[in-house]
């Protein structure tokens, strides 16, 4: 494909594709989206976008990823680009309509705040435990895409940003786990990972890894592969009480009683038990305090043929 094609495909100059291709500037994510939603990528260009765009700035650590005139350019490409579509979108039906002029005013408006985001995290909380999981997911991808944007930004809540990403992404993977869509489960949960990691939250980047564990027995991964996980996960969290190191011990007794285990499941129950009954806090979509101890319980024994 050309590099008119191609911004033929995704109607944006091929001025500007060529730009991308040389390296002069990076896709916005606006391209990005219509790039992933042109070749029905299903949010996997979104996911790499992300973890491109967290390892710019690991390496560059705060500088400016490409010139304003560049920014602003690519701005005004897609104001008037939104334009002539939202002002031709009445024969589409409401939701081309609605898309168009909600990216629009994301062009417009003021980045969110961090409080905002924090609302976000709770309403997809909510979504992922009470709606489709197709729901879920187109919701999650638009609110990731609009993530991304701001973080291209820069700015001073930047770790703090990277926090919703990790959960975001974390929530993402579950609901692509729940899709049977495997491949893009784990590329999210990597996004997920990427995003804990550059955060340099130590308990979150425990508890994301936590996370895919404990979704991956869900088919996504072998027993083996979460075993493996969980003893990254470990290592991260380190012996101090923490969610991220509960959550792991969880996983880890079932990973080991689905491996035939069954000794070393019983005695990582008997540690997690141990550290579940400490003073630890409640967090939202991560740990409800003991809500899972008896299922883990029972679960355990049971594979290991003890039902009294």
């Amino acid at each position: 494909m050309t590099q008119r094609q191609l911004g033929e495909l995704i109607s944006w100059a091929h001025s500007m594709v060529s730009r991308w291709e040389a390296g002069t500037n990076r896709p916005p994510v606006e391209a990005i989206e219509a790039m992933d939603a042109a070749f029905e990528a299903e949010g996997k260009l979104i996911s790499f976008g992300f973890r491109a765009a967290m390892a710019d700035n690991n390496r560059r650590k705060g500088t400016v990823e490409t010139k304003p005139s560049m920014r602003d350019e690519d701005d005004e490409m897609e104001r008037r680009r939104l334009l002539q579509f939202a002002a031709g979108v009445g024969a589409m039906g409401a939701f081309g309509a609605d898309d168009a002029i909600r990216k629009l005013l994301d062009l417009t408006m003021e980045p969110r705040s961090l409080d905002d985001w924090h609302l976000a995290c709770a309403d997809h909380l909510h979504a992922v435990r009470t709606r489709p999981p197709t729901q879920a997911h187109r919701d999650l991808l638009v609110d990731l895409a609009t993530l991304q944007r701001q973080l291209s930004l820069g700015g001073p809540d930047t770790a703090e940003l990277y926090r919703v990403v990790a959960v975001l992404a974390s929530y993402e993977g579950s609901v692509l786990t729940r899709l049977a869509d495997s491949g893009a489960a784990i590329r999210w949960y990597r996004t997920a990972k990427s995003a804990a990691d550059a955060s340099g939250d130590l308990d979150l980047r425990a508890r994301v890894r936590a996370h895919e564990a404990g979704h991956s027995l869900y088919g996504l991964r072998d027993p083996g592969t979460v075993l493996a996980l969980c003893e990254k996960a470990e290592r991260i969290a380190g012996t101090s009480p923490s969610i991220g190191l509960v959550m792991t011990r969880r996983i880890k007794a079932h990973a080991l009683a689905r491996l035939g285990r069954h000794e070393e499941a019983l005695a990582e129950l008997r540690r997690f038990l141990e550290l579940a009954h400490r003073d630890l806090p409640t967090i939202e979509g991560w740990w409800d305090g003991i809500g899972r101890l008896h299922l883990t319980e029972s679960q355990v024994h049971a594979a290991a043929g003890r039902t009294e």
